[in-house]
């Protein structure tokens, strides 16, 4: 990629494959808490650990789903500029 001073130019697509590898570990460590939890109940109950289990998956699909739409909003506005002494970033889907 070759970038010209005092042009604007998108981070690489890579950016957003990354920031969906972080949301992923994220989602696995809830899950593994979640696995680790509901195994340790249902011994004892299964019926309370079905009702934990449907808990956690909503509270994982209430954590997901918002995020995805967030990381896509956030490379879609996310902009650089390179100019003689300073790097300017254009970024967030909400402007302060």
């Amino acid at each position: 990629m070759t970038v010209k001073i005092g042009e604007r130019f998108k981070p690489d697509l890579s950016f957003k494959t990354l920031q969906y590898i972080y949301l992923l570990i994220g989602v696995l460590v809830l899950l593994l808490c979640g696995v680790t939890i509901i195994t340790l109940i249902s011994s004892f109950n299964l019926r309370i650990a079905m009702t934990v289990a449907f808990i956690f998956l909503i509270i994982c699909l209430l954590i997901l789903v918002p995020s995805i739409i967030w990381i896509n909003l956030y490379y879609l506005s996310l902009f650089y500029t390179f100019t003689e002494s300073e790097i300017i970033i254009e970024r967030g889907p909400v402007e302060a």
